[in-house]
């Protein structure tokens, strides 16, 4: 089976994107290819049941999840994510305080989809953000509220970016919000709300030596959920691309390239079968891309 067979099935996919520092360039490189290879408007009907993602992989799930195409997403980071967007001093015990981020991003948003709302509710796709309150020490899943904000303190690495303040209209809770990664180190806790039995779940993420790509039962224990049995997880994993930065954000659109020319280079490769039932690994390398 091809990852090309899973993407076209009529019953769909959950995705779910995994922390990644600026791994966004990558995820929109390989998201790219599958809406210029597989199917233009993949992202577009009912073949997306939601998405989830932490740290990166939440900002890339945001977008998404507004009706905003892998293309456009790509053509944003690669022309407007730069230094001088988002370099707002002084930031209390970080580099920036994160307040030009949240507006670039809404600000694109709103250029993007003019007459649609930006509260995560009201999403295109349905989706859930993680992120971690430093009050609590325990990780937090958004599903409401600002798409902007919610993509920025998912994505608020400690030291680089300063904590975000988030109330929740439902429960009148405040939280102080950091990098999602921290208590969802595989991005994927925000599908909870929407997985069910026979569920299919793509699972993107950043790939390094000797990694091992966590499987079905790793999805039930972070959920804590044992009756979702039969849950298939394809585990794709994007390999040997270069390292964006704050400082080197000149590799971020190299890293997008490669990604999206290795995964059209991998659709149609058989996957792999992982170390347990309903688990399927691809790996996307990118190391022979020039």
């Amino acid at each position: 089976m091809t990852l090309r067979d899973i993407l076209l099935h009529p019953d769909g996919f959950h995705l779910a994107l995994a922390p990644a520092f600026f791994g966004f360039y990558g995820y929109f490189g390989a998201l790219a290819a599958w809406e210029d290879q597989v199917d233009p408007a993949i992202f577009e009907n009912s073949r997306v049941k939601s998405v989830a993602g932490a740290s990166a992989g939440a900002m890339a799930a945001i977008l998404l999840s507004a009706g905003v195409s892998p293309n456009e997403a790509a053509e944003f980071c690669s022309n407007n994510v730069t230094v001088s967007k988002f370099a707002d001093f002084p930031a209390l015990l970080a580099v920036f305080r994160g307040n030009a981020f949240q507006a670039t991003i809404h600000q694109f948003l709103r250029e993007a989809r003019p007459h649609q709302s930006l509260l995560m509710e009201d999403a295109v796709l349905p989706v859930a953000i993680s992120a971690f309150d430093l009050q609590t020490l325990q990780g937090k899943i958004l599903q409401r509220g600002s798409m902007a904000r919610a993509a920025r303190a998912s994505a608020t690495f400690p030291i680089l970016f300063q904590p975000v303040g988030w109330k929740c209209d439902d429960s009148q809770e405040d939280y102080v919000l950091i990098d999602g990664g921290i208590g969802d180190m595989h991005g994927w806790k925000g599908l909870g709300p929407f997985v069910k039995r026979k569920s299919r779940i793509i699972h993107i993420q950043m790939s390094t030596a000797l990694y091992n790509p966590p499987g079905p039962s790793d999805f039930r224990r972070a959920l804590n959920k044992q009756d979702i049995g039969e849950v298939q997880v394809i585990s794709v994993l994007l390999g040997n691309l270069p390292q964006p930065g704050p400082w080197a954000l000149e590799k971020g659109p190299v890293a997008l390239e490669m990604a999206r020319k290795a995964m059209i280079r991998a659709l149609d490769q058989p996957m792999v079968l992982g170390k347990e039932d309903r688990h399927l690994i691809l790996e996307v390398d990118a190391s022979s891309i020039l």
